[in-house]
């Protein structure tokens, strides 16, 4: 691809095909990035209703020892 232009004008198309190269990379990091984003909604969900009916359960037996 180089030797297509003359020589002041090479650095140029470098610059050129490396912004497109680091386009994809961008693009790249962004789903990883929303694919990281749903796995870690998914787990806090998957950690959380457990823990939340835990929570539930320790507030009705805590109120019956005290309530009598």
């Amino acid at each position: 691809m180089n030797s297509e232009f003359p020589a002041p004008f090479r650095v140029i198309a470098n610059d050129v095909s490396l912004e497109g190269r680091e386009d994809q990379e961008d693009e790249a990091r962004a789903r990883a990035r929303r694919g990281q984003a749903v796995q870690i909604a998914l787990s806090w969900f998957l950690v959380g209703i457990p823990l939340a009916y835990g929570f539930y359960e320790t507030l009705l037996r805590a109120a019956k020892l005290f309530t009598g």
